[in-house]
């Protein structure tokens, strides 16, 4: 992997590309240990462990924000700076620290863009990589790894990574599915555990259902039901506490059990 060496910041990120497959993430390899610098008399700076920056020190390791073109001073809000790794600091002196970085990617930021299951403050792990002068760090970020598969595990707080992002092949970590529907959790909603075959749901998936279910016992006969149908029955959020959905249609109001998408039984 050739890494262009500049003291300016120039990132290479490159979002012309509009197709992009997901593939086991297992296959992305965050740990690129075949590269090269150019120019190659990088190698021959002296490495350290850590560097000061204001009056921050930052090691091998941490992840920081980075200032960019449309940063601006009165805007230091975290979405305004690109976010990075640090995978390596080298120095000629005081004043010319250089970082190799892995840049974290935003969601709007991949060639398809945001997309339904990307959390509010998610970012995605590349290993797109980069050499930046040490003066452009605007800080520190605090960005946590969550590993969805493990359903002890809490749900992320703050900034977050689970998707990886291989910016070479262009080819994104395939994440857990769930539901019916077989879709992504979207941390920032609400998911509905049925208790009998231990799938999780997404929320509008059941309200969905729910819909379906009342206009069905209206006309056992209807043979298909489109989306105008579906908007004359108003449905409310999923309560937990009674498990059941607000159902409002024809001037009835009434509470509704909603039944399993898998196993088909009703949800308790």
């Amino acid at each position: 992997m050739p890494v262009q060496h500049s003291a300016e910041l120039e990132s290479t990120k490159d979002y012309r590309k509009k197709t992009i497959k997901y593939v086991n993430p297992r296959t992305i390899n965050l740990d690129i240990k075949e590269y090269r610098v150019f120019p190659e008399s990088w190698n021959e700076v002296q490495k350290f462990r850590n560097c000061v920056v204001g009056k921050e020190t930052f090691g091998i390791g941490d992840y920081l924000l980075i200032n960019n073109a449309s940063t601006k001073p009165v805007e230091q809000t975290e979405e305004n700076f690109w976010v990075a790794q640090v995978l390596e600091i080298r120095a000629k002196d005081e004043e010319h620290v250089y970082l190799r970085v892995y840049w974290m990617y935003r969601p709007e930021e991949l060639p398809q863009g945001r997309q339904q299951y990307h959390g509010r403050e998610e970012l995605i792990h590349s290993n797109h990589m980069d050499i930046i002068d040490a003066r452009t760090v605007g800080g520190r970020s605090t960005v946590k790894r969550w590993r969805e598969h493990d359903d002890n595990e809490e749900n992320p707080s703050g900034s977050y990574w689970r998707q990886k992002f291989d910016y070479d092949e262009q080819t994104l970590g395939a994440l857990r599915e769930h539901c019916a529907c077989r879709g992504y959790y979207n941390p920032d909603t609400i998911m509905i555990l049925c208790d009998w075959c231990n799938m999780w749901l997404h929320e509008h998936c059941v309200l969905d259902s729910v819909k379906k279910w009342t206009l069905m016992m209206e006309n056992p006969l209807r043979k298909r039901i489109t989306k105008t149908d579906l908007k004359t029955v108003k449905v409310g959020k999923w309560d937990i506490a009674s498990s059941t959905v607000l159902v409002k249609y024809k001037g009835r109001t009434w509470h509704e059990h909603a039944r399993c998408l898998k196993c088909d039984r009703q949800i308790d």
